[in-house]
């Protein structure tokens, strides 16, 4: 019998390739994905960032993921001329 290789498991299932996905998109953005500490309360799990200021606290990677698709939707909508800001 073989033992399971955690590289066999799909990408969803595995939190830090995940995390580590997701940073290197927002980087495409110029923005850095900053895991927090939720045990010191009230810092959220996760943070956009820019210049050392935070964007955006995000309550999961899955929130993470929902505001790189709305920084998609901005980035397309900027080359068609209807761009708005964050």
């Amino acid at each position: 019998m073989s033992a399971v290789n955690d590289l066999d498991a799909p990408t969803g299932q595995r939190a830090y390739k995940a995390y580590s996905t997701l940073a290197a998109q927002f980087a495409l953005h110029g923005l850095g994905l900053i895991k927090g500490d939720p045990a010191i309360e009230g810092q959220a799990p996760y943070y956009a960032m820019r210049w050392g200021a935070v964007v955006r606290p995000l309550a999961s990677l899955d929130a993470a993921r929902d505001f790189l698709a709305k920084l998609d939707r901005l980035a397309s909508g900027a080359r068609c001329g209807h761009g708005q800001g964050l």
